[in-house]
């Protein structure tokens, strides 16, 4: 995903730039669909995670590499939590909540997925 596309989201719950749009990315991207709680490897090239339900997803940091970009998106209908098996943090968060229709674009710094854009909220 380029920064220089200059797209801009308008969602219910953030409005601004993002490299690529919810609906484009599980579409185009490669992109793993989750339907079930616990721990997840990623196959190589993935680019983007779609949860599908209320699942507390597990990422296996040993699936990733350094300086992935990955688009999460929740379509389930309901909230997910994502967290880290290194006990590293997404976006400083040990524990991420996303709620439907929330994306989430990070990328891994061999501990961390560090925050590229986001909607939601998170306290």
């Amino acid at each position: 995903m380029s920064k220089s596309q200059n797209r801009m989201y308008q969602g219910a719950t953030y409005a601004g730039p993002i490299d690529v749009s919810p609906t484009t990315a599980l579409n185009t991207l490669s992109t793993v669909k989750v339907q079930s709680s616990g721990l997840l490897s990623l196959p190589s090239g993935t680019q983007c995670i779609n949860i599908i339900g209320s699942f507390n997803v597990v990422l296996q940091s040993a699936s990733l590499v350094n300086n992935q970009t990955l688009l999460v998106v929740v379509t389930g209908g309901v909230p997910a939590n994502l967290s880290l098996d290194n006990g590293g943090t997404i976006a400083t968060f040990a524990k991420y909540l996303l709620t439907p229709g929330d994306f989430l674009s990070v990328s891994y710094d061999g501990t961390n997925l560090n925050l590229g854009s986001h909607t939601g909220f998170q306290s």
